[in-house]
């Protein structure tokens, strides 16, 4: 979050944030990184609107905290699986994001998942 603070001011600062945290949820309800949507379901969610949340998807893309992969069955659209990832300083400094693979966020980052460590 202190990222996007950093990247984004006023309005934009707001509905960056609200989009993101709506990926979150999404993210934290599927149980994985990675989730399946379409743009209206994050609108929804986020009160948004599609063309809004398109914007800063890719915005979010280019900055390498969002991965997005399109699904089609022939001719028909289907939901978009989106990938958080970690942020790193490192890929955006470099400028050369494709040399670098992105990390994915894991759900337990940071917990100690030894059940006899309590």
């Amino acid at each position: 979050m202190r990222f996007l603070r950093k990247h984004y001011s006023g309005k934009k600062r707001t509905t960056a944030i609200a989009i993101y945290v709506t990926l979150s949820e999404m993210a934290s309800n599927a149980n994985s990184e990675t989730f399946k949507s379409y743009y209206s379901q994050i609108g929804e969610m986020a009160g948004k609107s599609s063309s809004t949340i398109k914007r800063y998807c890719n915005d979010f893309i280019k900055l390498t905290i969002l991965e997005k992969k399109n699904h089609k069955k022939g001719k028909h659209n289907l939901a978009n699986q989106w990938s958080l990832l970690a942020y790193s300083p490192m890929r955006l400094q470099s400028g050369r994001n494709n040399d670098l693979t992105p990390n994915k966020i894991s759900l337990n980052q940071g917990q100690n998942n030894n059940p006899d460590s309590i």
